[in-house]
């Protein structure tokens, strides 16, 4: 992690990189917003200014009522631009969110440089999400001893609808 950087408006921006991965490696780097207390089923937008000589991805993390935690993909498979682009997208805070936070991250070799990150209310909506989905690991399963290259895979159920599984 690189603070300051020269940001968009020439001003202090914040650089996380990967500089090498070792064959078979796993993780990633990231920039992590400050937790900000969030109104269930109120619309808000959070946005950034950002630069990448690699894939990178805005993921969510709601703080729940009984302290857990909930992800959601903000944006996925951002393209690299080594030009500075602007990137945003709407969440709505599940009945029980009480806080969100966000990580611009990157999984591979390179760097993601990030500025004026803003999250503000936009509007007004119903709940994405009352009831969580319930997601199982179907392989490997819990207690495994696990080497080599594994292959996860999970199930799920929900009330509304499970669009995809993300493995982070």
């Amino acid at each position: 992690h690189t603070y300051p950087v020269t940001g968009y408006d020439g001003k202090k921006a914040a650089r996380t990189e990967i500089t090498s991965y070792p064959a078979g490696g796993t993780g990633d780097a990231k920039w992590s917003f400050t937790k900000v207390a969030v109104t269930p089923g109120t619309e808000y937008m959070y946005s950034d200014h950002y630069r990448s000589n690699t894939i990178s991805d805005i993921i969510g993390q709601y703080t729940l009522t009984d302290g857990t935690f909930h992800y959601f993909g903000l944006k996925k498979e951002i393209q690299p631009n080594l030009a500075w682009q602007t990137i945003s997208g709407t969440f709505v805070p599940p009945a029980n969110a009480t806080h969100v936070t966000f990580f611009h991250l990157i999984s591979y070799v390179g760097f993601v440089e990030i500025d004026d990150a803003d999250m503000h209310e936009s509007g007004s909506g119903p709940p994405s999400e009352t009831n969580a989905p319930v997601v199982e690991f179907t392989n490997p399963l819990e207690g495994n001893t696990l080497s080599g290259t594994v292959t996860l895979t999970a199930s799920s159920t929900d009330d509304t609808a499970v669009t995809y599984i993300f493995y982070a």
